[in-house]
């Protein structure tokens, strides 16, 4: 999932949002720092949230299995091993829960538990 994007039109003299009939346009583009991203329609970078990581100008939520606590990441933290997250965009190894052995999956409930 993407929150933000990199590259950025700016329109000189735009109101409406469609650009329709201007003719002094300034294209710009911005470059963020890694883990940052441009805020659509503006030169302004911010950090990609907790939860996410980012990736050439963009954030992306932390897959399953992983984590990030913090802002402005680069990437996500694996869980360790024996451990996983149950859903993506997870802030903290709190998130990371043991996992069911198969030879052992009657003690676990499977539907709430990923099984190895």
């Amino acid at each position: 999932k993407q929150w933000y994007q990199r590259r950025v039109a700016i329109t000189a003299g735009e109101t409406d949002g469609t650009g329709a009939g201007d003719s002094d346009s300034n294209n710009t583009t911005v470059t963020c720092k890694p883990g940052q991203t441009a805020i659509v329609n503006t030169p302004i970078c911010v950090n990609c949230p907790n939860g996410t990581f980012g990736r050439d100008g963009d954030c992306y939520d932390c897959p399953k299995g992983t984590y990030n606590p913090q802002e402005a990441a680069t990437e996500c933290v694996k869980c360790e091993q024996g451990t996983f997250t149950l859903k993506t965009q997870s802030t903290s190894e709190d998130d990371c829960v043991e996992v069911c052995k198969k030879e052992k999956s009657t003690d676990c409930d499977s539907a709430l538990i990923p099984l190895l």
